[in-house]
């Protein structure tokens, strides 16, 4: 199965369009649940520190492993394709967790 990654305008967007996205694929990303009723500046410092975690890698990685016949989207598609305002820091810690969760669902999305 192939699946085109959506267009994200903004890191807001794009974790509305994960939730979407993985609840139409039967999982719902409850650390995403008070992420939404985050101010902009407040949601963004809240995802560059999750970049920065060890805890929240292993939590994502085990999420994705789990779920791999159904190649859940993440977080990190989008900010590796989009950037979202995030620091470079944040994209290159995004970019080494897509390589290897696509090592998990055996494939990458397709801008």
């Amino acid at each position: 199965m192939i699946r085109k990654l959506p267009y994200a305008s903004s890191l807001r967007h794009a974790v509305e369009i994960v939730c979407d996205s993985n609840t139409k694929d039967r999982y719902y990303p409850t650390y995403f649940d008070n992420l939404l009723d985050l101010e902009d500046y407040e949601m963004k410092y809240k995802v560059e520190s999750w970049m920065r975690s060890e805890k929240q890698h292993q939590t994502i990685s085990s999420i994705v492993y789990k779920y791999k016949s159904k190649k859940l989207l993440t977080l990190e598609d989008l900010i590796i394709q989009y950037g979202l305002g995030l620091s470079e820091e944040a994209q290159e810690e995004a970019k080494r967790r897509v390589e290897e969760f696509n090592t998990f669902r055996g494939f990458k999305w397709v801008p």
